[in-house]
């Protein structure tokens, strides 16, 4: 599944991991209100998609997973399942970017 996230780069983070050099990167997105907290995203990538401050258009291919961990309720004894869901945002191109903009400080 294809999704386009827009939002402004938090962090970028360079990780040198089995299979060679990638990105990580945190995106966070304009909330719905003023009185929300806007919500951030992991994004994986092979490229530096950015720099923090600038805002981003990335379109990104989404996967997921789900395991199962097995534990026992301490309150009833009984044996339950518990399930962890494991979801994946790669970057497959920049759409757009703006270089950040000053915020003025206050006087």
């Amino acid at each position: 599944m294809e999704i386009t996230l827009n939002g402004r780069i938090e962090s970028v983070e360079q990780v040198s991991g089995a299979s060679g050099l990638f990105y990580n990167t945190v995106v966070a997105i304009p909330a719905v209100d003023m009185y929300s907290r806007p919500d951030q995203y992991k994004l994986v990538s092979d490229f530096m998609p950015g720099t923090k401050g600038e805002e981003v258009s990335l379109k990104c291919n989404v996967s997921s997973f789900v395991k199962s961990k097995p534990y026992k309720d301490k309150n009833t004894g009984q044996n339950k399942v518990f399930l962890e869901s494991n979801v994946t945002f790669r970057i497959v191109e920049i759409l757009r970017k703006n270089q950040p903009t000053a915020v003025p400080k206050a006087v």
